[in-house]
């Protein structure tokens, strides 16, 4: 099992080269995704989507365009990127009030 300490030290070293804007960038749209997720999906699977887009950033290059590919990529693109600026920004601000007002919620199973 890793230890905490570990893995604390080595985001701090991350996030110690890696401007501040970009940190903030993504750490607002990882939060805003997870409250997304969990107003619509449930605390359980809230988890899902923010690893599906970290996944996305591994396996995708962040690239310019096409536009599909910087809003998927939004927490690879560089700290001047428009795109990706407005995509964590609507990430953070729809999260923040759907799971500010409503809450996480049960999961919603279709079918």
């Amino acid at each position: 099992m890793a230890r905490i300490d570990v893995i604390a030290s080595v985001v701090v070293l991350v996030c110690a080269k890696a401007p501040t804007v970009l940190v903030l960038r993504d750490a607002a749209g990882f939060a805003g995704l997870t409250g997304l997720a969990a107003w619509l999906l449930g605390t359980r699977l809230a988890w899902a989507p923010p690893v599906a887009a970290g996944v996305a950033v591994v396996v995708l290059p962040a690239l310019p365009e096409p536009y599909v590919v910087v809003l998927l990529t939004w927490p690879a693109q560089p700290p001047g990127s428009v795109w990706a600026a407005v995509t964590a920004t609507f990430l953070a601000a729809l999260g923040g009030v759907l799971y500010a007002v409503r809450g996480a919620s049960r999961p919603h199973i279709v079918g």
